[in-house]
């Protein structure tokens, strides 16, 4: 199998990709071609991905999501097709490519993105709450934030996610290594345990390479990746997110700024993952 390290860089094109449109139905077909692609330097390595078997590399939106860059600015200039759309990436990790897929299953994709939306609504609400009150600990405290709660995860349950559409899907198997700053203490630990038994400095540097390879092998992950992107129209979307704000009854100079901010990370959005890091990682991208 072909092997792409993310340490590399490449130019590539891809000549077939799995991929649909229209509705959320199966994807079944593309003819969508990857821009060329510049691979930074990571501690994660692509070792197996669509397309391996005939050749073709992989294009720049993977290794973006791959890296970790998670922004709707990176991914509409990266994917032709999704201009004046809305796009929604849904990532799945896991053992098991089957497992990933299904996932990211098409008869799922209004639910995942809908929970991610209540899930950024429940912590920014949160967030505002905390320290605002002079009630701050006590039971009037909690009904406050209760009250906000459900008052905004009703507003934006209101936002329909019917119109999504496929554009395009891939996944890759990635091995996951320790980071530099990992294996600098790895390597000191070995220096020093090394030096514990003595003799010349072949053996030492030998028993040293003999640790350092055991430390990663076991600390490497193994691992695939599943990305499906959707697309909605983008004024739909953004008129159903003013409406969901413009719903909430809570025109306080403290409300004001919480719609405006929760707004914000509404129309920024764009990953869902079954792997909480990812969504975290994700949402700490979003503008304030």
């Amino acid at each position: 199998m072909k092997k792409t390290s993310l340490m590399a860089a490449a130019v590539i094109s891809i000549a077939a990709i799995i991929t649909g449109c229209g509705s959320t139905s199966t994807v079944t077909k593309s003819d969508f071609k990857g821009d060329a692609a510049v691979m930074a330097k990571t501690n994660k390595t692509i070792i197996d991905y669509q397309g391996a078997t005939f050749g073709t590399p992989v294009p720049q939106w993977v290794i973006s999501v791959a890296e970790g860059n998670y922004t709707v600015e990176a991914l509409k200039k990266q994917i032709p097709g999704i201009e004046g759309k809305k796009p929604f990436v849904t990532l799945a990790r896991g053992d098991n490519l089957d497992f990933v897929r299904e996932w990211t299953n098409t008869t799922r994709i209004e639910t995942v993105v809908g929970d991610e939306m209540q899930r950024i609504v429940g912590k920014a609400v949160s967030a505002s709450q905390t320290g605002s009150t002079k009630y701050v600990g006590d039971q009037q405290s909690a009904t406050v934030l209760e009250q906000k709660l459900n008052m905004y995860k009703e507003a934006v349950s209101a936002v329909e996610l019917n119109g999504l559409e496929s554009i395009t899907e891939y996944w890759v198997k990635v091995n996951l290594a320790p980071t530099d700053d990992e294996i600098a203490a790895a390597e000191a630990s070995a220096t020093r345990e090394a030096k514990k038994a003595g003799g010349s400095k072949e053996d030492i540097a030998d028993r040293k390479a003999e640790i350092m390879a055991n430390y990663i092998k076991e600390n490497s992950k193994k691992y695939y990746e599943y990305y499906a992107v959707w697309g909605m129209k983008q004024e739909l979307y953004d008129i159903q997110i003013k409406k969901a704000m413009e719903s909430v009854e809570d025109n306080t100079d403290e409300g004001k700024a919480l719609k405006s901010s929760l707004s914000l990370k509404l129309q920024s959005m764009m990953i869902s993952s079954n792997d909480s890091s990812v969504n975290d990682a994700a949402e700490g991208q979003i503008g304030e």
